[in-house]
């Protein structure tokens, strides 16, 4: 039995498991459906694009030429990635880069379609109505967005911009974290730790169907004793 079990594992070592990556379609086209809300209420204001950056076929990003930024775009933490949002989003404002589209919203919702695959950075107008003023921070979205769950490439995406609220009248924040919504984060790249449980599980599953087949033998042999 510990024959066997060394066996195993070692073929486990030497043939690792391989799962399968889907490609980006460098050719293939998808849209942004935007939604500017805070909590059920739709904003109507502007929003606006810019291409950043190219990405090739491995999900690997390259600044396009209008961006002479040093910085990497190799970033995996969502702090990080609204760091670098905002720090493209003052480098557009100080070089008078243009949008590449632009939309506005009706009851809180627009489309910007036909864009290519690439990172953009998205930015909306301030919005007063009322006592309150609406802003949302600087988003940087990948087109397309990897879904890990069912291991895909997504071309048609939901976007829903963080969006804050600010009293004109007293000058103090409105609502709390309830109140405000999310950024969807460029995210291309697997967990390693899904392969490692990944590894795991397939090790136990292993080892269970040794045990059960070997279990089957003694009562074999148990069965050809007894007749």
């Amino acid at each position: 039995m510990k024959k066997i079990l060394k066996y195993l594992f070692l073929l486990l070592l030497i043939c690792p498991i391989y799962i399968y990556a889907e490609e980006i379609d460098m050719n293939k086209v998808g849209k942004f459906n935007m939604k500017y809300f805070y909590g059920t209420k739709g904003i109507t204001g502007e929003i606006k694009i810019y291409k950043v950056a190219n990405i090739n076929a491995d999900a690997k990003y390259t600044f396009t030429s209008e961006y002479s930024l040093e910085d990497s775009l190799e970033v995996d933490t969502a702090s990080k990635w609204n760091e670098l949002a905002q720090k493209i989003s003052n480098y557009i404002k100080e070089n008078n880069i243009n949008e590449l589209k632009k939309c506005t919203t009706q009851e809180g919702v627009c489309q910007l379609n036909d864009l290519g695959v690439g990172l953009y950075l998205v930015t909306s107008s301030e919005v007063t109505e009322g006592n309150y003023t609406y802003n949302t921070s600087p988003t940087l979205i990948s087109m397309p967005n990897y879904n890990e769950l069912d291991k895909v490439y997504v071309y048609d995406q939901d976007i829903i911009l963080k969006t804050e609220a600010k009293n004109i009248k007293n000058t103090s924040n409105e609502g709390n974290n309830n109140n405000k919504t999310t950024t969807v984060v460029p995210k291309t790249i697997d967990n390693v730790y899904e392969y490692l449980i990944i590894f795991i599980a397939s090790i136990v599953v292993v080892v269970l169907i040794v045990l059960y087949i070997n279990k089957l033998k003694k009562k074999e042999k148990k069965n050809e004793k007894d007749n």
